[in-house]
């Protein structure tokens, strides 16, 4: 319902749902919302049923979103009490009310709610019948979906699936008739799943697992702890002496580590397979199960709640690398925790080092059934052992590795609030395998490296011991790393300086693994070209070696030859001397620069300094203006004040571009929300400028069509004196206190300056404006408001306060004013601003194609101009037409000037054409450039003609 409300309330059928829930609802929904406005003008706005204007004005405030705004809960609780006390009409009334082409907006509330709910019954009928077939046809198809399924299953030996699974299916396992049922970890199924998995026609029931591993997981913890749901089926039955077979013999722990699970968990009972006797020992290891015993405390995770050891996940972080160095892949390691914070600690930890961040991080519980060849644990607790003396946790965390084992944790702790822990202590200490230090073995050396510190590991950081490696290179040298196992790193780079010299004597200087390359040794040799002697590389020949002394040679300007000796004299000599040019300037250039080059590459430097037609200065320089004759464009920022009342904030022009910033114009109602360079929209609505005397009858953006009330206000202070103001506008007034100018006198002088010499005046009259505050006598401020209109000045501008400049434009008063001089702004845009006629633009665009070959000299881009013009705005183009007829007027004069033999007026030429075609974009040629280059070109026809 709440979408369907929004979308009449919001959309262009505006207003509809509105008539239906009638005006006096909606007034209490306005109360509700605190709206200040009164319930005529709500009508005005949002009751579509007055005048075509008034609608318009509705859909437009709609798409505003107000009335979806103020629909609350209230509403849509009242529309549906009331909805349901109507009477829905027949499908007879209906289906003729629908067909009669009948107004849905003119009728009556009552009626039109009642069509509503009819046609709603009848879909609603309708969607049920629909919603029936569609089930129907569901049904039939999981129907034949199952069916199909049997038909596979019957045909299979063995069906594999979840308990889960099973229990979705009962009813398809129940017509295949399977008679025997396996279920694998049963140990850490919950009962209810094992039931639930079952068919009538199971006759056999085979459950695999381990219970003295963990157990399976409640949801809630009262039902494990209080109702014992968390002990299996399985378990249930051994503990109640049910008849059970033991499998004793495992296949994956070491030995050694195997005989700790069994003496602990399994009571000694379990045996050795024979490919648990022939695994090799860990690599670089002095033991393959160790206990580090520790006493560094735990933190708490503020998040997750979990205890984590930093010092434990940096110490396995530190012997997790050592491993890896010793050539174990990182999928041969896992490192398993009980606590999730650890968890992510070890994780944090292993991101530093690239190789590490492939190593399995897992708990305990995820890692049930689960094995790898390294298992790394960290037990965490210093402060109390937690759920880590539970001995289901402790048979999965001990029976997890198959060659190695290495635990570390506070076993002092552990023993004492533990028997289980307390005897795996107990069977290690005899043995050694348990202390503060864990012994590292070097595979090359054998050296008993002990780890009882983080720091100690910086002692085998290459994954040796602390001897040289000493090992023989490829080149012969020797390793000059500590010893590691990692033969690889034998094959890299050798950073001894290389023994290899060349076929002079001369040592390479070079590191052992780059490659020697040419000598670079210097040595004296004579260059037979020119029987100089010089230095020379000891790979370079003579014959090949260009002589680096100053060549003595003479060119025909009489300047001595800047180039090498080995190198071929230059033509054009770059010696700098001082020349005067027809500019009358003196300037310092090559000594081969002729008079033309001279004048192309604007190399006069002297400040230009003529006063342009916009009135700036002229910042280029004699060169870059071409003495004077064509200026450069005017860098200066404009500042002039436009015609909207904006300055012009864009790079100075004769013309300045129209203004981009949002309209200044306002009125009571608003803002004119366009751009400066639009139109100004005439405002739709009411005018509100009445009093007791006069009431304006036309739209706000109309001119009024009242007279200037000049009676006096009729409102008596609470001073008990006349108020000075005029009737329907403000009563003067500061900081929300009305004024007396008899009580408040020194406030009133200093507010209201004298200014026009009428203020003192026993029957002057005053008034404030809208838009700044200020206060002024009335008759001289409307004669100040007059007076321009009155002297017929051309200037067109903003009325602005006399005081502080700020326009006046929501005054009631002067909006005749106002809006004249709005008029005459939208007559000065349409006549700067408009678009061209078609007529006029194909005029132009035939035009610019015609010329544009004297721009575009390559055809092809000459081919893409013709489509581009087309889409051109028409400030571009005219700019086009104008570049390429002074391009036209210069083929022109060149044509001319060709005829006569004149170099100046070759190469004035040739610059004219320089400065059109290559310095200026077409975009930025201004009015003043474009009489420049005229007047140029008009001056060279008449040297020519002369």
């Amino acid at each position: 319902f709440r979408f369907w409300s929004t979308r009449f309330l919001c959309g262009k059928e505006s207003g509809l749902l509105a008539s239906w829930l009638s005006p006096d609802m909606l007034a209490n929904v306005i109360e509700q919302h605190k709206f200040n406005q009164s319930r005529e003008a709500f009508n005005d706005h949002y009751f579509p049923h007055h005048a075509e204007d008034d609608r318009r004005i509705a859909t437009e405030e709609d798409e505003n979103g107000f009335l979806c705004d103020i629909l609350d809960e209230n509403i849509v609780k009242t529309f549906i009490s009331r909805f349901k006390r109507v009477e829905r009409l027949t499908a007879e009334e209906a289906e003729s009310s629908i067909y009669s082409n009948e107004n849905v907006e003119q009728m009556p509330p009552p009626k039109r709610l009642a069509l509503f709910k009819s046609c709603l019954f009848q879909l609603q009928a309708y969607l049920k019948f629909s919603l029936g077939k569609e089930e129907q046809k569901h049904r039939k198809y999981l129907e034949e979906k199952d069916l199909l399924m049997i038909r596979c299953l019957q045909q299979a030996d063995v069906i594999g699936l979840t308990t889960t699974g099973a229990a979705q299916y009962n009813s398809t396992l129940t017509q295949i008739r399977a008679k025997t049922m396996i279920i694998e970890e049963a140990a850490e199924v919950l009962e209810a799943h094992v039931v639930a998995c079952l068919t009538p026609q199971t006759d056999h029931l085979i459950l695999i697992g381990d219970h003295k591993q963990l157990r399976p997981k409640t949801n809630e913890y009262i039902l494990a702890r209080d109702y014992s749901l968390n002990i299996s089926l399985f378990e249930r039955l051994i503990q109640n002496n049910c008849h059970h077979n033991t499998l004793n013999i495992q296949h994956r722990m070491r030995p050694q580590i195997a005989e700790v699970v069994s003496n602990t968990i399994y009571d000694g009972c379990l045996q050795n397979g024979e490919s648990v006797l022939k695994y090799d020992n860990i690599k670089g290891m002095k033991h393959n199960m160790f206990f580090v015993n520790h006493s560094e405390p735990e933190n708490m995770d503020g998040d997750l709640k979990s205890p984590y050891n930093q010092y434990e996940a940096k110490y396995l972080a530190h012997l997790c690398y050592y491993l890896l160095q010793q050539g174990y892949k990182p999928s041969d390691i896992t490192v398993i925790t009980p606590y999730t914070g650890q968890m992510f600690q070890i994780r944090e930890v292993f991101k530093r080092r690239e190789l590490m961040s492939q190593v399995r991080v897992t708990p305990i519980d995820s890692y049930q059934g689960e094995e790898n060849e390294i298992i790394l644990l960290s037990l965490v607790r210093s402060k109390c052992s937690g759920f880590v003396k539970d001995s289901n946790r402790i048979c999965v965390a001990l029976s997890r590795a198959k060659q190695g084992f290495y635990c570390i944790g506070n076993f002092e702790l552990l023993s004492r609030e533990s028997p289980v822990w307390s005897s795996i202590v107990k069977q290690l200490e005899p043995k050694e395998l348990i202390g503060n230090h864990l012994s590292l073995k070097c595979v090359t050396h054998g050296n008993i490296t002990s780890m009882q510190k983080l720091e100690d590991f910086d002692k085998v950081k290459d994954g040796g011991c602390e001897e040289k490696c000493n090992s023989r290179l490829r080149c012969n040298h020797m390793c000059p790393r500590s010893c590691h196992p990692d033969a690889s790193l034998h094959e890299g780079k050798c950073l001894e300086p290389c023994p290899r010299s060349c076929i002079m004597g001369h040592r390479c200087k070079r590191k052992c693994y780059e490659l020697c390359g040419s000598c670079n040794e210097q040595v004296e040799k004579l260059i037979p070209q020119c029987g100089h002697t010089e230095k020379v590389k000891c790979s370079v020949l003579p014959e090949k070696h260009v002589c680096q002394k100053e060549c003595s040679k003479t060119l025909p300007c009489g300047h001595q030859c800047r180039k090498k000796c080995g190198e071929v004299c230059t033509k054009n000599c770059e010696m700098f001397v001082n020349r005067t040019w027809p500019c009358g300037h003196e300037a310092k250039v090559e000594c081969c620069m002729t008079e033309k080059e001279f004048l192309i590459n604007r190399k006069c430097k002297i400040p230009c300094g003529t006063m342009l037609e916009c009135g700036h200065k002229c910042l280029g320089t004699c060169g870059s203006c071409y003495q004077g004759r064509l200026h450069k464009k005017c860098q200066s920022k404009c500042g002039r004040q436009l015609v909207c009342g904006h300055i012009c904030k864009s790079m100075c022009a004769v013309n300045c571009p129209p203004c981009e910033l949002q309209c200044s114009f306002c009125c009571v109602h608003g803002p004119c929300g366009q751009e400066c360079k639009q139109l100004c929209k005439p405002c739709p609505h009411r005018c509100k400028w009445s009093c007791t005397h006069h009431k304006c009858t036309k739209n706000c953006g109309e001119m009024c069509d009242r007279p200037r009330c000049s009676e006096p206000c009729p409102r008596k202070l609470k001073c008990g004196h006349l108020c000075t103001g005029l009737c329907g506008e403000w009563c003067p007034s500061a900081n929300g206190k009305l004024l007396c100018k008899v009580c408040d006198e020194k406030k009133w002088e200093e507010l209201v300056p004298i200014l026009f010499g009428t203020e003192k005046d026993e029957d002057a009259r005053f008034i404030q404006l809208h838009d700044c505050r200020h206060i002024f006598e009335v008759s001289s401020f409307d004669h100040y408001m007059d007076m321009e209109s009155q002297e017929g000045q051309i200037e067109i501008k903003q009325k602005t306060c006399p005081n502080c400049k700020t326009p006046i434009l929501r005054m009631y008063r002067y909006g005749n004013i106002v809006k004249q001089i709005v008029n005459d702004l939208n007559e000065i845009k349409k006549q700067n601003f408009h678009k061209m006629a078609e007529n006029e633009r194909k005029a132009l665009c035939d035009e610019a194609i015609k010329l544009a070959h004297y721009f575009i000299k390559k055809q092809e881009i000459l081919d893409i101009y013709k489509k581009i013009v087309l889409t051109e705005d028409d400030i571009t183009l005219k700019k086009d037409v104008v570049v390429f007829r002074a391009m036209e007027a210069i083929h022109q004069v060149r044509e001319e000037v060709r005829k006569i033999e004149c170099p100046s007026l070759h190469t004035r030429t040739d610059c004219l054409e320089v400065f059109l075609r290559q310095d200026r974009p077409r975009s930025s040629i201004t009015n003043e450039m474009q009489s420049d280059v005229l007047a140029e070109v008009r001056g060279i026809s008449i040297l020519a003609k002369l």
